[in-house]
């Protein structure tokens, strides 16, 4: 049966809206179009200082962060507790601050100069001791085999190429000790694009911004297997108003739904906010 063409999203374009849009979109084609592995971490690193200035002089601080939820810590902390966590793609590091109230110890990895800066500047004024700033990139270089608990990361896989996000899912497995859990939330793709382009595009169009590769349930548990990763559990969708947090379930349930949903972007949909894919996998051995 044939779709109908999803209509123009109706979201309220910002005043800073094509300038972002147009930032966005240089950095993602300048990323994409370069072949050598150690200069596209370069790119990455420009990409994110630049927007983190783009961010600070044009959007208000309570949007700098895009909206985080501390509702997707829920479940996480208890698997934290007392462990080492590794957070990758901190940004100005809500949720990093947030881990080390259950965290051993909490690394916090950001390639932008200026949210390494303002993480430990935060961390200072709350007289947080357990959480070190580090940059490193997606190869966990700075981080011995077995050395980790837990790996988190939020809206971040999605700023990453697709050669570059399975870089990273092999890092994360080595870095983590037996039986230590990686907690994936990203922007479903069939939700999408959620990136810039979200202002300009209809729902099911292929993000042109600075979400390099956006992924559905199927596409990051595949990925997440082929890393190495077993034992793949999804959370369910929730609202943000819900009274109640869902739990994780296995990961077919999801991915059965998914294969169900025809239209991503009935009122149903997007009020159990079916527009993140959050995923988490365990190493086994």
């Amino acid at each position: 049966m044939s779709r109908v063409p999803a209509p123009v999203k109706r979201i309220d374009r910002p005043a800073y809206a094509e300038a972002f849009h147009a930032l966005q979109k240089s950095w993602a084609l300048r990323i994409k179009n370069e072949p050598l592995f150690e200069r596209r971490q370069a790119l990455y690193r420009q990409a994110y200082d630049h927007m983190f200035r783009f961010t600070r002089d044009h959007i208000s601080a309570e949007k700098h962060e895009f909206g985080f939820d501390a509702g997707f810590l829920w479940g996480p902390h208890a698997v934290m507790r007392g462990g080492d966590v590794l957070e990758m793609g901190s940004g100005l590091g809500s949720a990093g601050l947030m881990i080390t109230r259950w965290a051993r110890r909490v690394y916090a990895i950001e390639a932008s100069t200026e949210g390494r800066e303002v993480i430990g500047r935060r961390a200072e004024a709350a007289g947080i001791r357990n959480l070190e700033v580090r940059d490193d990139d997606i190869r966990l270089g700075g981080f011995s085999d077995g050395s980790i608990d837990v790996v988190y990361s939020n809206d971040f896989i999605e700023h990453l190429t697709e050669e570059d996000a399975n870089v990273f899912l092999r890092s994360a497995f080595r870095v983590l000790r037996p039986r230590g859990t990686i907690f994936t939330v990203t922007p479903n793709r069939l939700a999408g694009p959620h990136d810039s382009t979200q202002w300009f595009a209809s729902i099911g169009s292929t993000a042109e911004g600075f979400h390099l590769r956006e992924y559905n349930y199927a596409e990051l548990c595949a990925a997440l297997r082929a890393a190495g990763f077993t034992h793949l559990r999804a959370r369910i969708p929730f609202y943000a108003d819900f009274p109640f947090r869902p739990p994780y379930v296995p990961a077919w349930l999801m991915l059965m739904i998914e294969r169900r949903v025809t239209d991503w972007a009935s009122s149903f949909a997007w009020k159990v906010s079916a527009g993140m894919v959050n995923i988490s996998a365990r190493k086994s051995r």
